[in-house]
């Protein structure tokens, strides 16, 4: 008996050390709560940033995750059960090491890439190529550099290493496609799906690989949305460009994604922009297309000296924000930032023109125009180039440049 008694001592004080072990090393849980991670200075498609989605999506503790991409710059929020510094203080030294962490604290981190998978090579790769070859000069998806090439029923396609794997592109007649090979723990390819990334040989409109329920509840396929464009990203001019959407949905769960994706010729992507999933992605366009017409009958210009982000608002409270864009449109944020802010109109587009000391808008969601007055000012309190916009009746706000350009 006493035996017995001794051996159940020993194991209790053996569980016992055991939990308070695994509490101590366990990561703390707490409150959930919405997180958001912004990087800045990346191409959509680097790998560093893939690397940082995966990582994010894999982590237990993360969930209802969404992403947004536009002109450099992406945004990922969630709910995760701690803090974002406790987040970043989880995650993998290999995934720390490619970013530049420029702020951070219990609900933001703001990160900028410190590469970009368009410009630096692969270092898994032994037979890395940078021939300007055909496909280079004449393709509108970027297979300028590549890691090895392979073949498929005698069509060579290249390959280009991701952190997830190796994909295999083809770009013939304006079509590119892309195969990606899955392989079993033991080697042995299970199944190579195909899909078709690019169509710019078929008029505007067109759709391809789509999938749709019978009763319209769900959707998923491609579309070209428009050709032979010259589109200006970052006071850089781009000709011979297309746009690509890319829409799914499943209304039974209310959830969806809609984005267009810009493809300059002999460049590859150069910008994206995500639009409402409940909307159709041609109307949308044909929309901003009329919406530009009405903008040009503005009588002001665009003015390169207020281009840039303006913020107001006191601290530590609600923030309004305008990011006047140097194609003559804007956005309108609510946050204190406009990565992580909300976009008060991003399922339209919206112009802005100066006019002196007016500025006027266009509203195209609404079919409005409006005029408010504008004052070039400098910040007291900061020193920093300022705007007095009016807000209502005689009421102005005094927004100070963000981005200091």
């Amino acid at each position: 008996m006493k035996n017995k008694l001794a051996s159940s001592r020993l194991l209790f004080m053996a569980i016992l050390i055991c939990l308070i072990h695994i509490g101590c090393n366990a990561q703390p849980s707490g409150k959930p709560q919405e997180v958001s991670v912004s990087v800045s200075g990346i191409d959509y498609d680097d790998a560093s940033f893939t690397l940082l989605r995966e990582k994010l999506k894999s982590n237990r503790n993360v969930s209802d995750l969404k992403e947004s991409y536009n002109n450099g710059s992406a945004a990922i929020t969630f709910t995760y059960t701690n803090t974002a510094i406790n987040l970043w203080d989880q995650m993998p030294s290999s995934v720390k090491q490619l970013f530049k962490v420029t702020s951070i604290d219990d609900q933001h981190i703001i990160l900028s890439g410190k590469n970009s998978s368009s410009a630096a090579p692969s270092t898994t790769a032994n037979n890395y190529s940078t021939s300007k070859d055909d496909d280079c000069k004449t393709c509108y998806y970027n297979l300028c550099k590549y890691d090895e090439t392979k073949t498929f029923q005698g069509v060579l396609y290249k390959g280009i290493n991701w952190d997830q794997g190796t994909y295999y592109y083809n770009c013939d007649n304006g079509v590119v496609t892309r195969k990606i090979i899955t392989t079993n723990a033991a080697g042995v390819i299970t199944s190579i799906t195909t899909d078709t990334l690019i169509m710019s040989n078929v008029p505007a409109g067109t759709s391809w690989e789509v999938t749709q329920s019978d009763d319209g509840t769900s959707y998923s396929g491609y579309t070209l949305i428009a050709k032979n464009l010259s589109v200006n990203v970052n006071n850089k001019q781009y000709n011979d460009v297309i746009i690509v959407n890319i829409r799914q949905y499943n209304h039974y769960v209310n959830t969806g994604s809609s984005i267009n994706y810009y493809y300059a010729r002999g460049v590859g992507l150069i910008a994206s922009d995500q639009l409402d999933y409940k909307k159709d992605p041609m109307q949308v366009y044909q929309s901003n297309l009329k919406a530009e017409a009405i903008a040009k009958s503005l009588p002001g210009q665009i003015d390169p000296r207020i281009v840039g982000v303006w913020k107001w608002g006191p601290p530590n409270d609600i923030n309004t924000i305008y990011k006047f864009n140097s194609d003559g449109t804007f956005n309108y944020y609510t946050g204190s930032n406009p990565t992580t802010g909300q976009d008060m109109y991003k399922n339209s587009k919206n112009f802005w023109r100066l006019n002196g000391n007016t500025l006027e808008v266009y509203y195209s969601g609404m079919n409005i125009k409006a005029e408010y007055g504008l004052q070039k000012t400098t910040d007291a309190a900061t020193g920093k180039p300022a705007l007095n916009i009016q807000f209502r009746g005689t009421e102005y706000r005094t927004y100070v440049e963000l981005d200091s350009k």
